[in-house]
């Protein structure tokens, strides 16, 4: 199920960010051959648009009043040939349209005469610089920009508009040329951005998915938890119904039994309820002035106490430079050295020892528990402090533990702004060593 769920969700994650990626490289593609295109074609059009702004002035700076001698019979000068109108630019020509529609070629000697005769006025824009395209007697398609203004010739006045253009076929050739490089490179690269798609949804299922995993194997667990106590509770109940008619005094073995179970039950609703409100970022820290090493003295008197029971020696060690008083939250410290000591007696035997150890540094303070016990399987060390994770599965009902207190312990550090390490113990046995900041 969780499985198929995340194929799902992954899919999602790749038309998600494919059709992002998509949206980005297109918006980018239509900017640069745009701005490719633009740019191509500036300085023609600066031309046209120069000539088409100021057709008098420019007509009589390229001979036109000879142009007008010429159509009342006085010859050119200097060999210029009827009707050529040369601008500054060599590239740009001119070409008139009569009233009734027709082009004047009457007085045009260009390389262009023929082809413009295939150009119709009707399909022609008119006051904007635009572009239009024929095919020359050799099939070819030649490439023109243009502009189309309105005129009033002297002597003239069947000359009705003045086309003023530019065979482009170059850089038309070149700017497609530079158009299909950048659309293809702008392709790869959105191929390029699904292969990442598809690594970043499989990258963000991970956590996803082993978050999903980790709250199956949470529930798994805390119902395992709570169904034997539970069914302990119920058996007990069911057992005092059977006989009625006897004293409670008869049956305390039983109402015992079910007391412990439901103080295990509650000791595993606080723990659920802290793991849960650390979850989502809810401990709460009451700072204050704190003797954090009277407080850890007095709390290790009563494990050790505890562990002469047992034949266990637990001893406290303060270093000398160790601060009087240091801003600490002291029910979470002491929640948090419970866990610990407990952890400790748990997993020692008879004559083995439980160091608890207050130093620091420049920066940090440290707490330290070692103890000779069981120690810690290297394997176990990257999930210790995972939930409902044990060193020992076997020993669970015996030392009556539910493998949440070292994902407490985690978390309160996590809350005070510290860090909490495990490592070996030589001989044997493990240390607990948790930094704090001062």
């Amino acid at each position: 199920m969780i499985e198929q769920l995340g194929k799902k969700q992954k899919i999602y994650f790749f038309l998600q960010q494919a059709i992002a990626f998509g949206g980005v490289f297109l918006l980018l593609a239509i900017i640069v051959l745009s701005f490719l295109k633009q740019t191509a074609y500036h300085e023609v059009d600066r031309n046209i648009e120069g000539i088409a702004r100021n057709p008098d002035s420019f007509l009589k700076n390229t001979r036109f009043s000879k142009l007008i001698k010429e159509i009342e019979g006085i010859p050119l000068e200097d060999g210029g040939k009827l009707g050529e109108i040369v601008s500054k630019s060599d590239s740009v020509n001119l070409v008139f349209w009569k009233n009734d529609g027709n082009i004047d070629l009457s007085n045009i000697d260009s390389p262009f005469k023929d082809v413009l005769k295939k150009v119709k006025l009707k399909n022609l824009k008119k006051k904007e610089i635009s572009q239009f395209s024929v095919e020359d007697v050799h099939g070819s398609k030649l490439y023109f920009r243009y502009k189309l203004v309105p005129v009033s010739v002297y002597g003239s006045p069947e000359i009705r508009y003045m086309l003023t253009f530019s065979n482009v076929n170059q850089i038309h050739n070149s700017t497609n040329h530079s158009m299909t490089i950048v659309s293809w490179s702008i392709f790869a690269f959105w191929l390029l951005s699904l292969g990442i798609s598809l690594l970043l949804s499989h990258l963000f299922m991970r956590p996803i998915l082993s978050s999903w995993h980790k709250q199956q194997e949470f529930v798994e667990n805390a119902s395992h938890e709570l169904r034997t106590p539970l069914a302990v509770i119920q058996n007990q109940l069911e057992l005092l119904f059977t006989k009625p008619d006897e004293l409670i005094i008869d049956h305390s073995e039983e109402v015992s039994n079910a007391l412990a179970e439901i103080r295990r039950l509650r000791q595993l609703t606080t723990d659920l309820l802290m793991l849960a409100r650390s979850d989502i970022q809810m401990i709460e820290v009451d700072r204050e002035m704190l003797d954090v090493a009277q407080l850890t003295r007095t709390l290790v008197k009563n494990y050790q106490l505890l562990g002469e029971s047992d034949d266990k020696n637990v001893v406290f060690e303060v270093a000398d430079d160790f601060p009087k008083e240091l801003i600490m939250d002291a029910k979470l410290f002491q929640q948090l050295l419970v866990i610990l000591l407990d952890n400790a007696l748990k997993y020692t035997k008879e004559k083995d020892s439980i160091q608890v150890i207050l130093e620091r540094t420049s920066k940090e303070w440290s707490l330290a528990v070692k103890d000779t016990g069981i120690g810690i399987p290297n394997e176990k060390k990257k999930e210790i402090f995972e939930r409902f994770t044990r060193v020992d599965s076997s020993r669970n009902r015996g030392t009556g533990g539910f493998g949440l207190g070292l994902s407490i312990s985690k978390k309160i550090v996590e809350a005070l702004g510290g860090k909490i390490t495990v490592e070996n113990f030589s001989p044997r046995g493990s240390v607990f060593r948790i930094n704090l900041p001062m």
